[in-house]
């Protein structure tokens, strides 16, 4: 499974459409679209960005783990912002 299916389901799991992910990622719609459709691959800083929405990026890119963070990964996240986006600078 490729990233961008998976970001279809997990639009499919919350019942969001193209433009409320791109809403609350605060990423151009026309972004959202190209990641869905599979035209292009996310970016680390757009990756780290669906992070913050609550998507587990290893669930995204890797297909292990569960669909969304536990609260306490959020928050970790929210305070070390840095740490998760350069796991993907490796």
């Amino acid at each position: 499974m490729h990233i961008s299916e998976r970001l279809k389901l997990v639009c499919e799991h919350k019942n969001w459409k193209i433009k409320d992910l791109a809403e609350l990622t605060g990423l151009p719609y026309r972004t959202i679209r190209g990641y869905i459709s599979g035209e292009r691959e996310p970016n680390v800083e757009d990756m780290a960005t669906i992070a913050k929405i609550g998507v587990n990026l290893n669930w995204i890119v890797i297909g292990e783990g569960e669909m969304f963070q536990s609260i306490m990964q959020i928050i970790d996240m929210q305070k070390t912002p840095a740490l998760w986006t350069g796991v993907f600078l490796i």
